[in-house]
């Protein structure tokens, strides 16, 4: 007997991870314009693709499946819902590469959703 009431499945999802998080503490730490500073500089960038080839890391990570969920600067709204591999191919550049302007020009403020 239908009685108008209804049945609703709700998934448990985390989202809003820090785009930040996903980087090595070597990077993060020291507060913020060190970080910055450290995401301009170009052999931080390199030595963060090498790590990020070799397993355990290259196998972990799949930057299809991480998708910008929230930005706080404007001009990076467009970005919001695509994944950084796309991102990435659109760009011609490295996901790390992405990841690093990201986070530069959103003052380390965006947040992503890992979910597959």
């Amino acid at each position: 007997m239908d009685d108008g009431t209804g049945t609703i499945l709700l998934r448990s999802v985390l989202r809003g991870t820090a785009l930040t998080a996903l980087l090595p503490s070597w990077v993060t730490g020291g507060g913020g314009d060190a970080v910055l500073d450290r995401l301009r500089d170009d052999a931080v960038i390199a030595e963060l693709e090498r790590s990020f080839a070799e397993p355990p890391v290259a196998e972990r990570i799949d930057w299809s499946t991480v998708r910008i969920a929230q930005v706080s600067h404007p001009d990076l709204h467009e970005l919001v819902g695509r994944s950084i591999a796309d991102l990435a191919a659109e760009a011609g550049q490295s996901p790390l590469t992405v990841v690093s302007d990201t986070l530069i020009a959103d003052r380390l403020t965006t947040l992503v959703d890992t979910r597959a």
